[in-house]
């Protein structure tokens, strides 16, 4: 199994696809089959994963050695007895069995006896697969996650009526040219292996709405890209891309881009093409810059800017009014443009901690209206404004620790709603005082 970092499941922006979502079910930390995970998230009774069912009027087929070995391990109990007439202890209970090794050309026979339209063969030590792939021409989805694969057959081209396929967690570099004739796959996901760049072939599948390419090696991203226009979620996170091309404003359906974790230093202008953006993920890069085309992003809720090098945001975000997170953490700004807060009419968390503010953002009151949680942590603001919180009746939770307080505003008697107030690493003084806004 490749090396992991500790992350948390990807969220998915709205509107994305069912096999999308059933795809992001697999934790990076967790395996849960893909097939299980999606029965589960309905509410029914997920079947056993080394069977076969139909409960949704296909065949299903899902194998994993190392799950059935162990729960049957795990049902054995070795216990002593000492009979009356005897000196040593008498073991009970069948010994330890040696499980057999995985059989991957009967489980592909059996899925082709009963024309099975989903196959799961997750975890189960493969190293390779064997040519009799290409007899398996009914499948819809395929899951290999968790394997030691290192190449696959180019008999994989022939599944023509796939649509899903997973790959995550192997150790794969390439992918063979044919998977260029499955015209009808939907979801490829690739997380988690060698990858140093994005295959060719990936370029020519434009039949593709989801690609996951996160935690692999790749370092650019190529014009032919724009090709992969019926694309709804990317996500080339964790990996070392430098830069992305001006073609990504070719992908005009896209709903989630995720390329966080990166050294991503710069956004083509031309991303203010992608106008059906929900979530845009760009923390952990050295980004020093935004383009102020990021304003043409009319149905963007999620902005994910921290831990970059930003020493400013163009004031054209202030037309990204559907923002629910407003999250710059960990870059040097020392001031938003005026009034950016208040055009965020849905705003609900806002995050601001480990800049280089001395003052509140300018705005007033009205800023702060729909905000249930502000965090201005590890700043240089020196005064709290006298009423800045006046209209913000959802505010809950406010962090102003390890900023330069000396005082408290006056009305801090009427921050009845919050319930968690942190100014620690202050010098704040007993008695509070007015100062305006």
């Amino acid at each position: 199994m490749s090396s992991k970092r500790v992350t948390t499941p990807s969220r998915l922006p709205r509107g994305a696809s069912a096999n999308a979502q059933r795809i992001a079910n697999y934790s990076d930390e967790t395996y849960v089959p893909i097939g299980i995970a999606s029965v589960m998230a309905s509410g029914s009774n997920p079947p056993s994963p080394h069977a076969t069912s139909a409960a949704d009027g296909h065949n299903h087929v899902s194998f994993g050695v190392e799950d059935q070995t162990s729960r049957e391990e795990s049902k054995q109990r070795h216990v002593t007895v000492l009979p009356p007439d005897q000196l040593k202890p008498k073991p009970t209970g069948s010994k330890r069995q040696i499980p057999k090794a995985f059989d991957i050309s009967k489980t592909f026979q059996k899925c082709k006896d009963e024309h099975a339209q989903h196959m799961d063969v997750s975890r189960s030590q493969l190293t390779t697969l064997p040519a009799s792939i290409r007899e398996l021409t009914c499948l819809h989805e395929l899951y290999l996650y968790q394997n030691k694969l290192a190449q696959l057959p180019n008999e994989l081209g022939q599944l023509t009526e796939l649509r899903t396929l997973g790959l995550s967690e192997n150790s794969l570099t390439a992918l063979p040219d044919t998977l260029a004739n499955l015209t009808k796959l939907r979801v490829l996901d690739l997380r988690h292996n060698k990858l140093s760049d994005i295959p060719p072939v990936v370029y020519k599948m434009t039949s593709l709405q989801t690609l996951y390419l996160r935690f692999n090696r790749i370092r650019q991203v190529d014009d032919e890209v724009g090709r992969l226009t019926s694309l709804t979620m990317l996500s080339l996170r964790e990996n070392r891309v430098v830069s992305l091309p001006p073609a990504i404003g070719r992908l005009t359906n896209l709903v989630g881009l995720d390329v966080s974790y990166n050294h991503l230093k710069s956004i083509p202008v031309d991303i203010g093409n992608c106008s059906l953006l929900q979530s845009l993920d760009l923390q952990h890069n050295e980004l020093t810059s935004l383009p102020s085309s990021l304003g043409g992003l009319a149905c963007l809720s999620r902005l994910g800017l921290r831990y970059n090098q930003l020493e400013s945001l163009p004031s054209t975000l202030a037309y990204c009014t559907q923002i629910i997170e407003f999250n710059i953490e960990g870059n040097t700004v020392q001031q938003l443009p005026e009034g950016l807060l208040s055009s965020l009419v849905n705003l609900q968390s806002v995050t601001l901690a480990r800049n280089k503010f001395d003052a509140f953002p300018i705005g007033g009151p009205m800023q702060f209206r729909s905000v249930t949680s502000l965090s201005m942590e590890l700043n240089q603001v020196k005064n709290i404004p006298y009423g800045i919180f006046s209209r913000a009746e959802c505010l809950t939770k406010l962090n102003m620790s390890i900023n330069q307080l000396t005082s408290l505003p006056l009305d801090i008697r009427t921050w009845t709603k919050i319930v968690e107030l942190n100014l620690g690493t202050n010098q704040v003084s007993v008695r509070p005082i007015k100062t305006s806004i």
